[in-house]
């Protein structure tokens, strides 16, 4: 028999939690949609307990997303409200893309239509009129599978394709997620050259492939720093036989117009493998690399300090380059140093973490003698 579990519930734009119950499978991170003043909300699960509160609860409508957000990030968002003095309700806001709360599936994915082979030989006397044949000849001479795109641009309506889905002719499947507009750029990224390591270079991918604890790279501007952070991300990423597992790489700027140069670079080396994130990506790209890094089809996230706080699937390296720069602390709330925050997702998920400077915190130099 499943036992009552209440849930702790965020909702966007409600001051507090509330909680409702469900005897579903359920974790903390999960979203979730429920019935609050008789309207339909989306929210996410912070806490879940056996102990019936004092009240009367309302189940839990449907669970979309049983691990939308990892339930150590929930944790994270936890201490730095404790740290700063700012509400749970703010950190999560700032964690999840506004629409998500709003809408199941705001991501925009390319969407093709498949022939249903079994249908087409069983049940052909179903398809009528021109608009639905000529559908089905143009999928059978595109070997049965199209964009839903490319055949809109056919002149072929939204109630014809929808009544041949509807009949089972033809099977609706998502495919990638839309690439954002940085990447569909062509001529952007340099030709690429082969670098040859220097023996300073090679000495500290070394060290930090090497090293159980935090990492201070320490190299005036020019020296190549940034190579080095590469190679670091294709040893601990990639193997001979293609990806590692599930890891993911964190690599925070202190700029936003740093963050055009580093993806210029890293593309070059890892493709489609990236996702960016900074505060002058519109809605809809801030959704798309959202996506991205969620379900792990991105590798690497490069962005600016606001990209410290979205939820990756499994960061297994971060890389905080130009460490020493002032804009690593939020001035707004919640008030946190950028430094804090990749320390706690660092010990968490047992990430390898790198500060990258010309001119290092003295922080950072107290924590390097401490742990020498």
């Amino acid at each position: 028999m499943n036992t009552k579990k209440f849930c702790q519930i965020y909702i966007r734009g409600i001051k507090g939690f509330f909680v409702w119950e469900t005897t579903e499978n359920i974790f903390v991170g999960s979203r979730v949609q429920v019935r609050l003043r008789n309207r339909k909300k989306i929210g996410i699960v912070i806490n879940i307990s056996s102990q019936k509160p004092a009240f009367v609860t309302q189940n839990i409508l449907e669970i979309w997303d049983e691990k939308f957000i990892d339930a150590k990030y929930i944790e994270i968002a936890k201490e730095i409200s404790d740290e700063t003095f700012c509400s749970l309700e703010k950190i999560i806001s700032l964690m999840v893309p506004e629409k998500f709360f709003y809408n199941k599936n705001p991501e925009k994915r390319d969407i093709f239509l498949v022939l249903n082979p079994e249908k087409i030989n069983s049940d052909i006397a179903e398809i009528r009129g021109p608009k639905q044949k000529k559908t089905i000849q143009i999928l059978k001479n595109n070997k049965g599978i199209i964009s839903k795109n490319f055949l809109r641009e056919q002149k072929i309506g939204l109630t014809t394709i929808n009544t041949l889905i509807e009949k089972n002719f033809l099977i609706e499947k998502k495919d990638k997620l839309k690439a954002s507009p940085f990447f569909n750029q062509k001529n952007i990224f340099p030709k690429k050259q082969k670098i040859i390591l220097t023996n300073e270079q090679s000495q500290a991918i070394k060290k930090i492939l090497d090293s159980k604890t935090p990492i201070l790279l320490f190299g005036v501007t020019g020296s190549g720093k940034t190579e080095v952070y590469k190679e670091v991300a294709k040893n601990f990423l990639f193997s001979l036989e293609g990806k590692k597992e599930n890891y993911q790489m964190l690599l925070l700027v202190p700029e936003i117009a740093l963050t055009s140069q580093l993806i210029n670079e890293f593309k070059l080396l890892f493709g489609d493998n990236i996702a960016i994130w900074h505060s002058n990506l519109s809605a809809g790209e801030k959704i798309q690399n959202f996506i991205k890094i969620k379900t792990g089809e991105a590798k690497i996230l490069i962005g600016a300090r606001s990209a410290v706080l979205i939820p990756m699937k499994n960061p297994k390296l971060i890389i905080l380059d130009e460490e020493h720069e002032w804009t690593f602390k939020n001035e707004f709330l919640p008030k946190f140093w950028t430094h804090d925050v990749v320390k706690k997702i660092s010990q968490k998920f047992e990430s390898k973490l790198i500060f990258g400077s010309a001119t290092p915190r003295l922080e950072s130099f107290l924590a390097c003698k401490k742990t020498n």
